[in-house]
C-alpha cells in the first residue's frame, strides 16, 4: 500500500527545492557554486556561468518532475482507497 501521507510530504519538499534552485536562478546565486566538467575527482574545466544557469534550472526541472511522479501515486493510493 502506498502511504499517502509519505506523498504528500515528499510533493512539498520536492516544490521547496524546486523553489529554490529557481531563487538561486533568479537572484544570481548559481553563478557562486563551484562544479567542474568530468567525475567527482576530476580537475576539468570549471562551468561557466551560463553552464550553472542551465544547470540549477535543470535541477529545478527534476524536483517538479518528482513533485510530479509523487502526485500521481498519492492519485493512485487515493482511488485504490475508494475501491470501485
Amino acid at each position: 500500500m502506498k502511504n499517502p501521507e509519505y506523498c504528500k510530504r515528499q510533493i512539498q519538499l520536492s516544490m521547496l527545492r524546486a523553489q529554490w534552485w529557481i531563487a538561486s536562478a533568479t537572484s544570481g546565486h548559481y553563478k557562486q557554486r563551484k562544479i567542474h566538467h568530468g567525475t567527482i575527482t576530476s580537475d576539468g574545466p570549471e562551468f561557466t556561468d551560463e553552464e550553472k544557469l542551465v544547470d540549477a534550472m535543470a535541477t529545478a526541472q527534476r524536483h517538479i518532475e518528482l513533485a510530479a511522479e509523487f502526485s500521481e501515486t498519492l492519485a493512485e493510493a487515493e482511488s485504490e482507497s475508494e475501491g470501485p
